[in-house]
């Protein structure tokens, strides 16, 4: 016997790739005994090898003592075959360079110097006591989640701080994370796995970067990668640290092939572990998301959220969207930025988090915008009769959807609840309105997601604000770019967050055109007439709900944000949607 499964805690034997009793991924790393250690390597004389660290894929690395400066470090020694390689060589002193930029971070691992020595190749380093959490978790398997979140948080803000530099990592993983004497966060190797895989013939994942158990589909899948993997790795850390194993397990067709299926069930450490809490499951499943534009995309707010805290006081954090690439910043014709209301300190719903004045739901990854308490005019005495009279109407604060439910939210709904997809446009994509749903589906996914459908009343304030405007974006008649309607020809709807000169006061987009929009009230033509002026929720009972926003072929004079429109809750339609609210 070599050891126990992490997974079942049954023994395993030396040779074994997977556990007998669970099917479990057993370490690949068990040592033969007596490991030979090879002949000392090649360095210059100022360096005295006490003893050898470890080896992989990127050579091997020695505990020296660098006799002129008398600290301890740590060499790596290249592979004889880079060595071999001119070009190998040059690119790994251009990414030697690279790292330069990264000094000052304590959280990640120091690179001092590239060599060459005789016939050795050699990197010095930082030498990190602690050893390496993969090592960690080979010796404790699974950690306590105060630890996991420790460590999870130290290697995002690493990453934070490198692809703030325009630096990615591109194999991040639990032996690139070595831990300092006091068990701090030391993320080292950036840029070598890229180096091993573009100028050898080492690789036998066909020239891919990285470790295919922590690659993200996109690069499995020869897609263009950005940071966004980076954080894909570290939720794969974040599972295994919980659970003792790595969240998928095999050969590299395996593992391609489970990563590659868009509606597959994300991995849940609570399947393995009951132990590891709801919201740690959750952070999990939104960095493991297959879609790059589901996950978060800056490594400061992951860390904040792994330490709990819902408002960071580092105020230079990038104001990047959970969904990117949603419009966030002032980007048209120079407009100013959205009101961005602030909270105080008044504490968010269990569920829900906050960095640098924005809100995303955890559970559908929806960024959510504050409409604050108060009065706005509610009605029209200028449009259809059933928008009379104009009154004023006083509502509690509350969150709403920033855009619409997309088709991927409201698929990962119907796959976590059972549910039937229902049929999307031809020309639909994951970032399109989902459409065809009835009321009550749109209730079950708000419902499911902690949150509620909007009463007619906050869907028209959170569309025109307190200043009594007739379209989101103030009182100049629609455009092309600030809604998608009058467009017969194209007979579908754009992708959310299309028009960013059409977002409401508090940053809320496509209010107006591209799909109706179910609301929680029954519908009554007289209903603004005998509502109440606070908080109103429509009339108690009826035969159709509200519908509003207009939809992507209305003519100019359909968008206004007074408008309304019914329809029977069990009906479908291919230009009906919704978004949601928190109360």
């Amino acid at each position: 016997m070599v050891g126990n499964c992490a997974r079942c805690g049954k023994p395993f034997v030396r040779g074994m790739s997977f556990c007998g009793y669970c099917g479990g991924p057993l370490p690949t790393t068990v040592a033969p005994e007596d490991p030979p250690e090879g002949p000392p390597p090649e360095l210059p004389a100022r360096f005295r090898v006490k003893r050898l660290l470890g080896r992989g894929g990127m050579g091997r690395v020695f505990l020296c003592e660098d006799r002129d400066l008398e600290v301890d470090v740590a060499v790596k020694v290249l592979p004889e075959e880079l060595v071999r390689e001119e070009k190998a060589l040059e690119a790994i002193a251009r990414e030697a360079k690279l790292s330069a930029k990264l000094r000052g971070c304590p959280g990640i691992l120091q690179l001092y110097e590239f060599g060459r020595h005789g016939g050795t190749g050699f990197l010095v380093m930082e030498y990190a006591p602690g050893g390496s959490l993969h090592g960690l978790l080979q010796a404790r398997g699974a950690l306590p989640e105060e630890e996991c979140r420790a460590f999870g948080a130290g290697v995002a803000d690493a990453l934070a701080f490198a692809h703030e530099r325009k630096v990615l990592h591109r194999d991040v993983k639990p032996g690139n994370v070595l831990l300092s004497a006091e068990a701090e966060v030391r993320v080292g190797d950036f840029g070598l796995a890229r180096v091993i895989a573009t100028t050898t013939s080492r690789a036998s994942t066909g020239g891919l970067v990285g470790t295919p158990i922590y690659l993200p589909p996109e690069v499995l899948q020869r897609e263009k990668a950005d940071h966004r993997g980076d954080l894909y790795a570290l939720g794969c850390m974040l599972y295994e640290m919980a659970t003792g194993i790595p969240p998928f397990s095999g050969t590299f067709a395996e593992v391609a092939m489970a990563k590659s299926k868009r509606d597959a069930k994300l991995p849940d450490p609570r399947e393995v572990r009951d132990a590891v809490s709801a919201d740690y499951a959750a952070v999990i499943r939104r960095l493991m998301a297959f879609d790059p534009v589901e996950r978060w995309s800056d490594g400061k707010v992951v860390a904040a959220i792994l330490r709990g805290e819902e408002r960071p006081s580092d105020q230079s954090v990038r104001r990047e969207s959970l969904l990117a690439p949603l419009p966030v910043e002032p980007a048209v014709r120079g407009l100013p930025s959205p009101s961005h209301p602030s909270r105080g300190d008044r504490p968010l719903p269990a569920g829900f988090v906050e960095h640098g004045g924005r809100t995303w739901c955890l559970k559908d990854g929806a960024e959510m915008a504050l409409v604050p308490a108060g009065p706005f005019t509610m009605g029209s005495d200028h449009g259809a009769p059933d928008e009379a009279p104009s009154r004023e109407v006083h509502l509690a604060e509350f969150l709403i959807d920033r855009h619409e439910v997309t088709v991927f939210q409201f698929s990962r709904f119907c796959r976590e609840t059972g549910r039937a997809m229902p049929e999307q446009p031809e020309a639909a994509n994951d970032r399109h309105p989902v459409v065809n749903v009835t009321w009550s589906e749109a209730k079950a996914y708000a419902e499911w997601a902690g949150k509620c459908l909007p009463t007619e009343a906050q869907w028209e304030k959170a569309a025109r604000g307190s200043d009594a405007r007739a379209f989101p974006w103030g009182n100049e008649p629609p455009d092309e770019d600030r809604a998608r309607h009058r467009d017969p020809a194209e007979e579908g709807t754009s992708a959310v967050g299309s028009y960013p000169a059409g977002r409401s006061p508090y940053g809320v987009l496509d209010m107006l055109g591209n799909a109706w929009e179910w609301c929680a009230d029954w519908y009554a033509a007289d209903a603004f007439g005998r509502g109440a002026p606070r908080d109103p929720i429509g009339p108690v009972e009826g035969t159709s709900r509200v519908l509003r926003g207009g939809v992507w072929d209305d003519r100019d004079s359909g968008l206004r944000v007074t408008r309304r429109r019914r329809s029977r809750p069990d009906s479908r339609y291919d230009f009906v949607g919704f978004r949601c609210v928190k109360e």
